[in-house]
């Protein structure tokens, strides 16, 4: 028990953000209200920033933002599926206009994009280490009483790239109660997804390794694959069609099921 508490301990310590900057990025909403913050994606029309006085992450309208400036990369998708990575910053608009954006690809080049256009916008930066952003959280619980002790411990990093993204996906979970059988849980999701070269065509693959004693499972291993085309993307709503194929293997836990392995393939 000691040996896990000083495990969480140092978990807890290094529960934060991967990829962490200056909040010296602006955005001024429609009715006037600016912020200084540091803006750290869009997707499905909501803008994610974090504010220093502010615990956790914001959510904004991104319909209601009137002018964005910013001199971190980002990698900014469309509706079409045409892909840009630059610094951003917000143009004057005259009259009804549609608000646009600006993002500097190079010192003499800048690509101009309607706003409303916009449907994913993510972090990155010029090298490895700064391109990979995620987390790691966790939470333990102790009760005397039945010597009872409860953690969880979740993980989850990601480094996209301006035509493709890989991720990976951690969660642990541990529950030990005077008198009865130890249960615990972990799991590891691998994923990564990359577009052809016509637009808004992409394949994917992913694998996926399970434990549970409570299942039963000793280890339980997927792999699947497949391709896919976003049919239409507005930012608030996709349309998408895939298909793919995936394969599957339990081993279960003799001493808890007393099961053959077994192995399943889908289409």
């Amino acid at each position: 028990m000691k040996l896990k508490i000083i495990f969480l301990s140092v978990a807890m310590l290094v529960s934060s953000p991967i990829l962490a900057r200056k909040n010296t990025d602006v955005i001024r909403m429609k009715n006037g209200d600016r912020i200084t913050c540091e803006v750290k994606g869009l997707n499905s029309n909501t803008l994610y920033v974090s504010i220093p006085y502010v615990i956790g992450t914001l959510s904004v309208d991104w319909s209601k933002v009137d002018h964005i400036e910013s001199k971190q990369l980002f990698i900014v998708k469309t509706q079409d599926g045409v892909v840009y990575t630059g610094a951003l910053s917000t143009p004057e608009t005259l009259g009804e206009r549609p608000i646009q954006l600006e993002i500097l690809e190079a010192p003499e080049r800048k690509v101009t994009l309607e706003r409303a256009k916009i449907v994913d916008m993510r972090e990155t930066a010029s090298n490895f280490w700064q391109r990979l952003n995620g987390q790691i959280g966790t939470g333990f619980a102790y009760s005397k009483g039945n010597e009872s002790a409860q953690y969880n411990l979740n993980s989850d990093v990601n480094y996209p790239r301006e035509r493709w993204s890989a991720g990976m996906r951690y969660t642990s979970n541990f529950i030990s109660n005077t008198g009865s059988t130890e249960s615990h849980r972990n799991q590891v999701t691998l994923a990564a997804q990359r577009f052809f070269p016509w637009k808004n065509s992409y394949y994917t693959g992913l694998a996926d390794f399970l434990q549970s004693s409570v299942q039963g499972v000793q280890l339980q291993s997927s792999f699947g694959g497949g391709i896919g085309r976003n049919i239409k993307n507005t930012g608030a709503t996709t349309f998408a069609i895939y298909g793919g194929l995936a394969w599957q293997n339990i081993d279960y836990n003799q001493a808890i099921i007393a099961a053959p392995s077994q192995r399943v393939t889908s289409g």
